[in-house]
């Protein structure tokens, strides 16, 4: 498949010039069918289906696997980012985690499950050009500082950061790396067992082209088996014990009935699964086999000719990316005169599709974009009337 191929999948690329792909991207046709598919069979023969979209789960873990680099045992399903990084907050926790190293600016979905946890984070300031150093990182961290959590792009500006280094310095100093990639996943490459990351979360609606409702979560081995889960659900325990009530636990007879304590669970990502529903389960499914066919490296490459467009007009039009363009993943955002809001209500009047971020606008081109489409969108910049602040 061809950037082109899946552009013509994608209607609302066809009605708008749609630069908001770190917000959300419209579905592909596949995508939108495979969702609708399981609701309407749900519709007319109820839970008939279960047994198949359970098998249909299984295959969604292995290709999910394929995308990110990892075994399939180590990947499960949540609702969102935030969920992920709340089990990871929790297993940093167990681990005798207290102090975390960030970076300012983080998306909260990063952050605030480290903070409510009770975990304290040391922020690394950007350096003037919005670039996150390793340098900088490694002079931050000091002997509390016992893990690393970061984004592997910036939703507030695209900057990438270099995991292969970041990695390389956490292995070096032992310390656990969880990794958010709800602004990676889809439109970079990532091999979880190749840079030895400890976690890693990501969501469905952004680059995957999913749909919202399908989290994902990458436990590296060893972390469940010293800590066990962080929460527990039906699905916990082994399939020999799934309909009892307390699989595996210590029954003591009294007087008042059967006191039970403890309970016998499975180990593995997958077991902190509940009742994901199914129709954004399948719609995911059809959006990784999307990218399977396309080829992450594709999209990446689609990408960078596209930001290169796009950051050339817009400086040329005296407007500065807040981060370097060689640094930056499908992401570029303008500080603008004016309140941000009004700037994107002003585009969006133009036919194009944005995010206001902070005192900026947000573009982010994806691989159903075209040159034409940048275009399309520096003329609505044009048109608006927008300034550079």
């Amino acid at each position: 498949m061809t950037p082109a191929e899946l552009r013509a999948l994608v209607p609302a690329a066809q009605q708008r010039v749609w630069l908001n792909a770190a917000a959300s991207s419209p579905l592909p046709l596949p995508v939108a069918e495979a969702g609708c598919l399981q609701l309407r069979q749900m519709q007319a023969d109820g839970d008939l289906g279960f047994a198949r979209w359970l098998a249909n789960k299984e295959r969604l873990r292995e290709a999910m696997a394929r995308l990110i680099g990892a075994v399939p045992a180590q990947v499960g399903f949540t609702a969102s980012t935030s969920m992920g990084m709340a089990a990871a907050a929790e297993l940093l926790w167990r681990h005798g985690v207290r102090e975390v190293l960030s970076l300012q600016g983080e998306f909260p979905s990063t952050t605030v499950p480290l903070l409510a946890r009770g975990h304290a984070v040391r922020f690394v300031a950007p350096r003037p050009d919005g670039a996150f150093e390793l340098a900088d990182l490694e002079a931050c961290l000091t002997p509390s500082t016992r893990a690393v959590a970061v984004s592997a792009v910036q939703f507030a500006s695209g900057f990438r950061i270099d995991l292969e280094g970041l990695a390389a310095l956490c292995r070096a100093r032992k310390l656990p790396l969880v990794v958010n990639a709800a602004q990676a996943l889809g439109q970079i490459p990532l091999d979880v067992g190749a840079l030895g990351v400890d976690f890693l979360v990501a969501t469905s609606q952004k680059w995957l082209m999913g749909g919202f409702g399908v989290g994902l979560l990458y436990v590296k081995k060893g972390w469940l088996e010293e800590h066990g889960l962080p929460w527990a659900t039906w699905l916990s325990t082994p399939e020999a014990g799934r309909w009892a009530s307390a699989w595996g636990a210590h029954l003591e007879q009294t007087s008042c009935g059967v006191l039970a304590r403890g309970v016998t669970l499975e180990l593995r990502p997958s077991a902190l699964e509940a009742s994901i529903p199914f129709s954004a389960l399948e719609a995911a499914a059809a959006a990784v086999a999307l990218h399977e066919q396309l080829g992450v490296e594709t999209t990446q490459a689609h990408n960078r000719a596209l930001q290169a467009q796009l950051r050339a007009g817009l400086r040329a039009r005296g407007f500065a990316p807040n981060a370097p363009d060689e640094r930056v993943a499908g992401i570029a955002v303008i500080p603008v005169k004016g309140p941000a809001l009004d700037a994107v209500r002003a585009l969006l009047q133009h036919g194009v599709v944005t995010t206001p971020r902070g005192v900026g606008v947000r573009l982010s081109t994806h691989v159903y974009n075209t040159a034409d489409d940048v275009e399309r969108g520096l003329a609505a910049i044009d048109a608006a009337g927008l300034q550079p602040a």
